[in-house]
């Protein structure tokens, strides 16, 4: 039987803000959303596969995530990703513990403009990368790399990707 994948991504924020004046308030909602959904397929908005991972990256240590076959689907069976269309990285360690980053990049680097950028996340902190154009981006030979710049700490992080099969 063949594996289908569709997905929902939900970003927003919603703030609150106020000024107190002398003659009234200022008072404003304000907010930023996007929504993507997914289908299965291979076209533009269209997925085929999830994989997850899950764990903790020692001190001075990191994590790579293969995207050529070396991470299993949540049925067990392990997927080679050739195009990415969407990716989240949570760095769930407790803010208390630590202060230091984890390096975000690796070689699967299309979807940064030079292919030695990196982003750094705290604890606590999550990003999410969406590309729903027919091509997303394009894994290549490449792996997802989580670098931890704390020395002493161990540091967990959670780890989504959705897109298409080779």
């Amino acid at each position: 039987m063949g594996t289908t994948a569709t997905a929902q991504l939900r970003m927003s924020i919603a703030v609150k803000w106020s000024k107190t004046r002398d003659v009234g308030n200022a008072v404003a909602a304000l907010g930023l959303s996007q929504a993507d959904d997914f289908a299965n397929g291979e076209d533009v908005s269209e997925i085929e596969n999830v994989i997850i991972k899950a764990g903790t990256i020692a001190p001075s240590g990191s994590v790579n995530i293969d995207l050529n076959d070396a991470v299993p689907d949540p049925g067990g069976d392990t997927v080679a990703m050739s195009v990415v269309k969407a990716f989240v990285v949570k760095i769930t360690t407790d803010p208390a513990l630590t202060t230091e980053a984890v390096k975000v990049g690796g070689s699967f680097n299309s979807w940064l403009d030079d292919a030695s950028d990196e982003v750094r996340l705290h604890p606590g902190g999550a990003m999410m990368i969406t590309n729903p154009q027919s091509g997303g981006y394009p894994s290549g030979s490449g792996a997802l790399t989580l670098i931890n710049e704390d020395a002493v700490n161990s540091q967990t992080y959670e780890v989504m990707i959705i897109g298409e099969v080779a």
